[in-house]
């Protein structure tokens, strides 16, 4: 909506960079900033928002320089969630991010709740 209503990329940016500073090594992305980062270190569903959050902002902005500096970073973190697709060409998410992922226990597995879209090739 803010690309919409005031084209202000700035406070995206800030909101981009603050889950990229919380990524693990692996590639995992938080499922919020902090303070949140702390309390529910990852999420599937969060994980892949926050790389389609930065195609959403090279799309409307153009910005080849910005994507550029997430470049490898963004490689990191499209890599670990790869992992989790089996042969069903399905997410198989563990419990273990269940509960971030849908706000509730006993949710795991194949679930349609998951999406996953992969928009930049490495």
């Amino acid at each position: 909506s803010i690309f919409v209503s005031t084209n202000s990329l700035g406070p995206i940016r800030n909101a981009i960079d603050s889950l990229f500073l919380y990524q693990e090594a692996d590639g995992r992305l938080p499922t919020a900033g902090s303070p949140l980062a702390q309390l529910f270190p990852w999420s599937f569903t969060y994980h892949c928002h926050t790389l389609n959050n930065v195609y959403d902002y090279f799309m409307f902005s153009g910005d080849v320089e910005y994507l550029t500096s997430l470049w490898e970073k963004y490689k990191l973190g499209m890599n670990y969630p790869l992992q989790f697709i089996d042969s069903s060409g399905l997410a198989n998410v563990s419990t273990l991010s269940a509960l971030s992922d849908w706000g509730r226990g006993g949710m795991s597995g194949r679930n349609i709740e998951v999406r996953f879209a992969l928009p930049f090739s490495s």
